[in-house]
């Protein structure tokens, strides 16, 4: 997991699909939703904050694969 500079949390998760995704959490409210496409297993995001983005790895048939998201796109928050 990682911890956004607004005390907010990045995680993995497999509760909602069967399989690993990327979710965030607000920490004030305790809401998560899931930031990955529910496809694939992705795990491991780590945070910039220069850009206010999440790079994570993604599975995609028998190789894992580095993925981008900026976190100001999403917009379930």
């Amino acid at each position: 997991p990682c911890m956004l500079p607004d005390g907010n949390l990045i995680y993995c998760s497999d509760a909602l699909t069967g399989s690993p995704q990327v979710m965030y959490m607000d920490m004030k409210t305790g809401k998560h939703h899931r930031l990955t496409d529910g496809k694939g297993v992705c795990s491991s995001p780590s945070y910039c904050q220069k850009n206010n983005s999440i790079v994570y790895s993604r599975r995609v048939g028998k190789d894992y694969q580095l993925c981008m998201m900026n976190l100001s796109d999403d917009q379930r928050k």
